[in-house]
């Protein structure tokens, strides 16, 4: 009987642990997860800035084309 209830006690120790150990991890998972939300984000806005240059480059040769042929016919 004693030696149950000590096996009982070691189980049940054991069982704390891994539900700390559990607990612990989730913590680091939803961390992870929010920083990876995070930088989505971060890499959509980034994307979205790029977008804007490669607009403005495209912009700014049609003016550079235009300005060419005028500085041309004259």
């Amino acid at each position: 009987m004693a030696e149950l209830k000590r096996k009982f006690k070691v189980a049940a120790h054991q069982i704390a642990q891994l539900k700390d150990e559990i607990e612990a991890k989730d913590l680091e998972v939803t961390s992870q997860m929010h920083q990876v939300a995070q930088k989505e984000k971060e890499s959509e806005v980034q994307k979205a800035k790029i977008n804007k240059c490669a607009d403005e480059i495209k912009k700014l040769e049609i003016y550079k084309k235009s300005a060419t042929n005028s500085i041309n016919s004259l």
